[in-house]
């Protein structure tokens, strides 16, 4: 079965290269986000040649997990700190389903 649409929150991107996109993205990632780079993915993405076919959105206050109502707001890990945010959390749900409507 074929992939229309690509949806990932706070991805590795580090094994991503080089990188072409045939289906429209949906990218969702914290700023505070300490266990994977958003610099390394706001780099890998700026080189698709497609750019247009991928949308990128970062949610100021949100950690790595900021979508898991089974964490705690902040909770130190072995890699970095998780952390459930509400508000990023609802606001990333509602971008997906209005991603997948299209």
């Amino acid at each position: 079965m074929p992939v229309d649409v690509v949806v990932a929150y706070f991805p590795a991107c580090q094994s991503a290269l080089p990188w072409e996109v045939d289906v429209p993205v949906l990218i969702l990632f914290g700023a505070k986000d300490n266990i994977v780079s958003l610099a390394l993915c706001e780099r890998v993405i700026s080189r698709v040649s497609t750019r247009d076919r991928v949308k990128f959105l970062v949610y100021p206050e949100a950690q790595h997990g900021f979508d898991n109502a089974d964490l705690p707001a902040e909770m130190p890990y072995a890699f970095g700190t998780l952390g459930y945010n509400e508000k990023a959390a609802q606001a990333a749900w509602k971008e997906i389903e209005q991603f997948l409507r299209r």
